[in-house]
């Protein structure tokens, strides 16, 4: 297949992502699918980053063997398996006009304004007063069929899709390096003396473990 023939196939993939129904469940389906596999990915390294937290706390019961366990933490945190798990998985892309095949019939989960079941103390006092608001309502994941939504509807949820793979991108790049750095860390480590080592292990996996952006959307 020519190069232009293969480009003009993909263009046409585009076009049809974009400006049809049918053509936006596809790619619907395709990011859900991909932020899924990413969410469970990413899963396993921030459990990883967890255990070290935990184990880091609890080491503070111990004073006497602490300095060991610090190193088997950090050791057991920065295998190569685990370096190698935190990398940023590539992501799949359209794989040609038959993806358009696909059925468009599915689910998904958006992000809407939920009726909430449970008024806050605030809320419960304007009702007493009869100033409550008619209804108070809250952010939650929804599952909703794709063939229900409108085309304007889809094409919001597929750039929110967009959006939290490009945060999980980032989240798997920033684990990586925050585990790869702390691997260099531990070994340069090696050539100071137990008492300065001994504070230096600790900064080093607080620098992980108290990471924010590190945390699961």
């Amino acid at each position: 297949m020519s190069g232009t023939s293969k480009g003009n196939k993909q263009n046409l993939v585009q076009k049809l992502s974009t400006q049809t129904k049918d053509g936006l469940k596809i790619e619907n389906q395709r990011l859900c699918k991909i932020l899924n596999d990413l969410k469970k990915k990413y899963k396993v390294t921030y459990d990883v980053i967890h255990q070290l937290d935990q184990e880091y706390e609890q080491s503070k019961d111990n004073m006497v063997l602490r300095y060991p366990q610090l190193k088997q933490m950090i050791r057991q945190a920065t295998t190569d398996h685990v370096i190698q798990q935190a990398e940023v998985p590539k992501i799949p892309k359209h794989k040609g006009v038959k993806d358009l095949f696909h059925s468009t019939e599915g689910t998904t989960q958006v992000q809407q304004p939920v009726a909430s079941k449970s008024s806050s103390f605030l809320q419960t006092c304007k009702q007493f007063a009869g100033k409550s608001d008619d209804s108070s309502y809250e952010t939650r994941t929804v599952t909703r069929n794709l063939s229900d939504m409108h085309k304007k509807e889809i094409e919001e949820d597929n750039r929110s899709k967009e959006h939290m793979i490009s945060v999980y991108e980032n989240k798997f790049l920033r684990a990586h390096n925050r585990l790869t750095k702390l691997k260099q860390e531990f070994i340069a480590s090696k050539e100071d003396l137990p008492p300065l080592r001994y504070k230096k292990l600790k900064e080093m996996i607080k620098t992980v473990t108290k990471d924010e952006k590190l945390k699961p959307e």
